[in-house]
């Protein structure tokens, strides 16, 4: 049945400057793992740690 998700959940992630990440449907917004929609914005120079699947 499909769910209507009305807005993103912001996360907020680490790295070394401020950096935006809207989730509208993956693990946080719609508890399910097999696909992830979100919108990110990061300035000029953002770096994180490495990530591992």
């Amino acid at each position: 049945m499909p769910q209507l998700i009305e807005k993103p959940t912001r996360i907020e992630p680490t790295g070394n400057k401020p950096k935006q990440i809207d989730e509208y449907i993956g693990h946080v917004n719609s508890q399910t793992d097999a696909i992830s929609v979100a919108q990110m914005r990061s300035p000029s120079g953002w770096m994180e740690p490495g990530q591992r699947p």
